[in-house]
């Protein structure tokens, strides 16, 4: 069970492994460079 004001998502072994190196690598946390990444992300829908 999340802490309140948390979200708990499940993620595949592999992206969630992905996501830590790369987190690591920008010296963040995984909370912090997801944050990061989706602000930044331009999405072009159809």
């Amino acid at each position: 069970m999340p802490k309140p004001g948390m979200a708990g998502i499940c993620l595949k072994t592999e992206v969630a492994k992905l996501l830590r190196a790369k987190a690591k690598e920008a010296k963040m946390g995984i909370n912090d460079f997801l944050m990061a990444v989706l602000m930044k992300t331009s999405f072009n829908w159809p």
